[in-house]
């Protein structure tokens, strides 16, 4: 590790280490286990506890309230799927869903999460489908930040994969990077994303947060959701994924 990076990430760690141990004494609002920070640090990208529950639940809050303005009921039968569950960030807010599943390709973040968190099923998946589970299984499947760091192919792969696992009828909500983050690419990338293509940043490896996916509202509409409608559209709206974009899709063929 260079030692400037070293440096920055050595302060970031003592920010936090007080809240931290405050929160781990008191224990988590939601009554569930709370995960190590290695792991805390992966999904969220800062060893930071607090911020982890708050932008769970704001991301539990989202997925609610989403169904609820568009009259959706998830009845006590209706399985649903936290797709790039991680060690549980936004899963553990639900926990009073009847069926939870979740699924990830951080196979520690699953072990943890199957271990400490009793009321779902996890599983482990790779980075490209398939999945284990049954065509039409789910009534509901979300991924926040998942598709915002995956190659293109891949992205519309696991699209087609959500499609054969979710029932006729049934929901998918989606988060997405979009125009908030238009300033923040080059000219050239932003003429792509006015032209309505994907932009990729490769600064990492596929399925990292240096990975990055940027979407325009037109690219999702005429190809990310084939197979799918776009039932609603929530510009910045992914809460706990901070500026992201929301899309709640409908399966219809």
């Amino acid at each position: 590790m260079r030692p400037a990076v070293f440096l920055r990430d050595s302060w970031v760690a003592r920010k936090f280490v007080t809240t931290n141990r405050a929160i781990r004494r008191r224990g988590a609002e939601d009554g569930s286990p709370i995960p190590p920070v290695k792991l805390i640090r992966l999904v969220t990208g800062v060893p930071d506890i607090q911020g982890f529950l708050q932008s769970g639940k704001a991301g539990a809050v989202t997925v609610l309230d989403t169904l609820e303005s568009n009259g959706i009921r998830i009845a006590g039968g209706d399985s649903v799927l936290d797709f790039g569950c991680g060690c549980g960030r936004v899963i553990r807010h639900l926990n009073h869903l009847s069926v939870l599943h979740g699924t990830d390709y951080n196979r520690k973040a699953i072990e943890w999460s199957t271990a400490h968190l009793k009321f779902a099923q996890f599983a482990t998946n790779e980075l490209a489908p398939p999945l284990r589970y049954q065509d039409g299984q789910f009534s509901l499947v979300y991924a926040f930040s998942v598709l915002t760091h995956l190659p293109e192919d891949v992205q519309i792969r696991w699209m087609n994969e959500f499609h054969r696992i979710i029932r006729q009828g049934g929901y998918l909500i989606i988060s997405t990077h979009g125009e908030f983050y238009f300033n923040q690419l080059n000219s050239n990338e932003q003429q792509d994303f006015r032209s309505g293509r994907l932009v990729l940043r490769s600064d990492g490896p596929p399925g990292s947060n240096r990975y990055c996916a940027y979407h325009p509202n037109s690219y999702v509409a005429q190809r990310l959701a084939h197979g799918f409608q776009i039932v609603q559209f929530v510009p910045e709206g992914a809460k706990g994924n901070p500026n992201q974009d929301l899309y709640l899709l409908k399966r219809i063929s």
